[in-house]
């Protein structure tokens, strides 16, 4: 996900878990909203994982992925 300046963050997600479609089921320029864990190991080792339900119990805010306005968890 580019976040902006030239910088792009890794979103990790079990799409079997999310229920989300076939792959690729998002493109550049679609608007997403994404809920989870950031973590950031340098500059370009960051991102956000945990980003569906049931993720465990060190982490009780349930994540989800949103592309242009469908939610998955």
């Amino acid at each position: 996900m580019d976040v902006g300046n030239g910088v792009s963050i890794r979103i990790v997600s079990d799409l079997d878990e999310m229920n989300a479609p076939d792959w690729p089921w998002v493109t550049k320029g679609d608007n997403a909203e994404v809920v989870g864990r950031y973590y950031y190991d340098a500059p370009r080792r960051q991102g956000v994982d945990w980003t569906h339900h049931g993720t465990g119990r060190s982490w009780e805010v349930p994540g989800y992925v949103s592309i242009n306005g469908m939610k998955y968890q």
